[in-house]
C-alpha cells in the first residue's frame, strides 16, 4: 500500500507572546515540525509528500510558498517524491509559466525520479 502526506502547515492561535513575533515564533515551530514529520515519513516509506499553497489564512496553512518548502526538502530527504498539492492559478495572480517554472525547479533540485510532476512537465 503506497501512503501519501499533504501539508498546509496550520498555526492555530493563540500564539503565545505579542503580535507579530508570537505569530513568527509559532510559524517557524510548526515549520520546523513539518519538515522533520516529513524526513520521518521519508524514513518510514511514504510515497509522496504534496505541499498546498495558501495565502492569508491566519492561523491555518501557513505556506504561501510552497516550492521553498520542497526545495527545502530535496536536501533532507532521500526517496519520498515531492509534488505541489495545490496551486493557485487565478487570472493575474500566477501564470502558467511560473507555474511550470515552480515544478521544473523542484524537478531539477530533486532529480529523477522523486518528482511528483505530469510527465510532460519533466522535459523543462
Amino acid at each position: 500500500m503506497d501512503l501519501d502526506v499533504l501539508y498546509e502547515i496550520d498555526v492555530p492561535k493563540p500564539w503565545k507572546g505579542a503580535r507579530p513575533h508570537g505569530r513568527r515564533a509559532a510559524e517557524q515551530r510548526a515549520c520546523r515540525e513539518a519538515v522533520e514529520q516529513i524526513r520521518l515519513a521519508d524514513r518510514m516509506g511514504f510515497r509522496t509528500v504534496w505541499a498546498v499553497e495558501r495565502h492569508f489564512r491566519e492561523g491555518r496553512s501557513h505556506c504561501p510558498a510552497s516550492e521553498v518548502l520542497l526545495g527545502h526538502l530535496t536536501a533532507l530527504t532521500e526517496r519520498i517524491r515531492l509534488g505541489f498539492g495545490v496551486t493557485l492559478t487565478p487570472f493575474g495572480f500566477t501564470p502558467p509559466q511560473r507555474i511550470a517554472e515552480k515544478v521544473a525547479a523542484v524537478d531539477v533540485l530533486s532529480g529523477p525520479p522523486r518528482s511528483s510532476s505530469p510527465p510532460w512537465t519533466r522535459t523543462w
